[in-house]
């Protein structure tokens, strides 16, 4: 008896688990749907007849007529049509999803061209933005070149004060000119601090003063000299 039911067992999943026979059932289950509803579904309560006559007057098709042949087509309607699916699943779907798929791929590939062609050309755009600018600095550093030959001292001397002027701590170059001017250079007197410690960095760095032997007295470079004249010029003390 349980090699029967073994057997009985292998044959079920060997048929369930077939593409043909899963499908088809698929199908029988789906085309048959209220069938099963009435069956393993509905209440009792609910049947108004016992269940085999409730069953067979909502679920056969009832041909007066045809009566001799009525239940050849029941079963033509209940396992015809899912066989009929089960056919073109099996034998056209995959044409279908092959056809799809090829749509898929060429639409994949022509965006990866369509990307490599913007790419492309958004490389050559960038060569030619580079290009230009090479060519504008070149261009620049040429007519500097003119311009500095033509410059006078002074025109030079101005043009640096300018960009020393645009320094963050250009405001403190005051508190040099007040320590050199008010205090004769000494940064500190006892225990009175004269010079900010920033106004000496940005001072120094750009070479406008020089400090003594003892680090505690400074003087004005020559090119110091030329930048507090212009600075006095614009800010007197």
């Amino acid at each position: 008896m349980n090699e029967f039911w073994s057997s009985v067992t292998r044959w079920f999943n060997e048929k369930t688990s077939s593409p043909l026979y899963f499908t088809y059932l698929c199908f029988f289950i789906t085309w048959n749907w209220k069938f099963f509803q009435i069956i393993f579904l509905e209440s009792e309560s609910l049947f108004k007849s016992p269940r085999i006559e409730y069953i067979t007057s909502m679920l056969l098709i009832s041909i007066p007529w045809f009566s001799p042949f009525e239940l050849m087509i029941n079963m033509i309607w209940r396992f015809l049509p899912p066989a009929i699916f089960t056919y073109l699943a099996i034998v056209h779907l995959p044409k279908v999803h092959k056809w799809a798929y090829n749509i898929h791929i060429k639409n994949y590939f022509d965006r990866k061209d369509l990307y490599r062609q913007e790419e492309l050309a958004y490389e050559r755009r960038k060569v030619k933005f580079l290009k230009g600018e090479a060519e504008a600095k070149k261009e620049q550093k040429e007519q500097r070149e003119v311009i500095e030959k033509v410059m006078t001292d002074e025109d030079r001397l101005r043009a640096e004060y300018e960009e020393f002027e645009k320094a963050p701590s250009f405001y403190k170059f005051r508190n040099i000119l007040e320590t050199i001017y008010q205090y004769g250079g000494f940064i500190e007197e006892g225990h009175t601090t004269h010079a900010d410690s920033g106004a000496l960095a940005i001072a120094h760095t750009w070479g406008l003063i020089n400090y003594s032997a003892d680090e505690n007295h400074i003087t004005l470079t020559e090119k110091g000299k030329n930048f507090a004249r212009i600075y006095l010029e614009k800010y007197p003390l």
